[in-house]
């Protein structure tokens, strides 16, 4: 529960979580959900009758962070389980006559979670606002690659030709469809909690729904039709978008460090002095970037599938589950954060050769264009005496160490077929790259007009 702010514990997550997203978690704001929570029930509570209208003047006016005396704070949270009932006894004692009205009728978890939904509406915020700049990223990759020829892999191999823009589209797509994702939950996920011991609000007798209501307006969250103390999935969906764009980030990085791999380097991060540097090796020029996402994120998505497991509490209250979203759920946001801020980063300064694809694609002896070329004796042969037969010409191309469209030129049964100008066509990569440039299109089309529907801008 304490700040991970100035905290080296988690080498990776202090070196390189958003340092925005950490403000949202830090002990300060973490109090100050409580704070605004406890605040707005006296308010609610005073507009109804419930308390007296000073009382909760004088509740908001104690209600300050750095009017709190927290020494032997968390030793007391240790001794009693939860920091509500510490956090009570300060406030009550710095809002004098008035401190009999504080937490009037409230329970320990419609504070801590109120509280912790206040803090995800920043991060929530935050999220969305690191997405779009990915997007956009991605989006002006696309739009000035979208025809670059590439060559397609499949298995770790050369397969067909396809365009960078094309390859940039597939991610693009995924944050177009997390961005749509978390559009969609904002209002399942945003909702105050305020029911009671055990849901049902009794101690605000006739007036609890009204005081509810109120809380929310104050708060500007959303109302929940029932009690979620034991109801996680709003938390646990918000944290599983997270995993979602973690495995997205961690595909993307993935594959820009396999492209940057000396045998292919058609991509590389940023240069710098000693950047991605070897203790050992003065050649080396590591895609670190993309090296420290793929470990955030696999974090990310291990503490996602842990989180899962306090989706089954019992009863109207949770005996232990709950408290493991204390420390998880901060660590996911800052986490997830600090790899869409890694990955913008890199997006923006990544270095596309596009002379070293169009070379790649003339390795192998040209094979990569047998499926062309195939298609092209389908008509006449058909499709599987068509597949035989450029099979066994990739075979002898590739034993006698030629290139395909040579072999081609000088087999007998293909140029009765193709003449040399459609057998060089059906090799040229630049005429087989099907809907490459359609598809990078429509994604950057989809991808604007979901930011027009929503009106976002990174």
């Amino acid at each position: 529960m304490k700040t991970m702010k100035n905290r080296m514990i988690f080498p990776l997550f202090d070196t390189y979580g958003d340092e925005t997203t950490v403000e949202f978690f830090t002990q300060e704001a973490m109090f100050e959900g409580w704070l605004r929570s406890e605040v707005a029930l006296a308010k609610a509570q005073s507009e109804v009758g419930i308390i007296p209208a000073e009382a909760a003047k004088e509740i908001e006016e104690s209600a300050k962070y750095e009017k709190l005396d927290i020494t032997g704070f968390w030793d007391e949270v240790k001794n009693v389980g939860y920091p509500i009932v510490p956090l009570v006894k300060r406030l009550s004692q710095a809002a004098g006559d008035s401190g009999g009205y504080v937490h009037w009728g409230a329970t320990t978890q419609d504070i801590m979670d109120t509280g912790i939904i206040l803090q995800l509406k920043n991060a929530v915020h935050r999220l969305e606002e690191l997405l779009v700049h990915t997007g956009d990223s991605c989006a002006v990759i696309i739009e000035k690659h979208a025809n670059t020829p590439q060559a397609g892999r499949t298995h770790g191999q050369q397969a067909v030709p396809i365009t960078f823009g094309m390859k940039v589209s597939v991610w693009l797509a995924e944050i177009t469809r997390h961005l749509q994702r978390l559009q969609e939950m904002k209002s399942r996920l945003l909702v105050g909690q305020l029911f009671g011991a055990a849901g049902t609000l009794a101690t605000l007798g006739g007036k609890s729904e009204q005081v509810r209501i109120r809380y929310c307006e104050i708060l500007e969250l959303n109302v929940p039709d029932g009690p979620w103390h034991v109801a996680r999935d709003i938390v646990v969906e918000y944290a599983n978008l997270q995993a979602l764009i973690s495995g997205t980030l961690k595909k993307m990085a993935r594959e820009i460090a396999d492209l940057a791999r000396t045998e292919i380097k058609e991509v590389s991060e940023a240069k710098g002095k000693l950047r991605g540097a070897s203790s050992t090796m003065p050649q080396k020029e590591n895609p670190i970037s993309s090296e420290t996402i793929i470990g955030m994120t696999t974090i990310n998505i291990s503490l996602v599938s842990g989180l899962f497991q306090t989706l089954a509490p019992g009863h109207e209250r949770a005996t232990g589950e709950w408290q493991a979203e204390w420390d998880m759920v901060p660590m996911i946001c800052v986490g997830t954060a600090g790899s869409l801020l890694l990955m913008n980063e890199t997006l923006d300064s990544l270095a596309v050769d596009s002379e070293m694809m169009k070379n790649n694609l003339k390795k192998d002896h040209g094979l990569i264009m047998a499926e062309s070329v195939m298609m092209k004796l389908t008509n006449k042969l058909g499709k599987q005496v068509a597949h035989e037969k450029m099979y066994d010409v990739c075979q002898r191309a590739d034993q006698e160490d030629k290139e395909l469209v040579d072999v081609l030129i000088k087999d007998r049964d293909v140029t009765r077929i193709l003449s040399v100008a459609d057998i060089k066509e059906a090799c040229n990569p630049l005429h087989y790259i099907g809907e490459a440039v359609a598809i990078s299109k429509r994604t950057v089309d989809s991808w604007n007009v979901l930011q027009k529907k929503y009106q976002l801008k990174s």
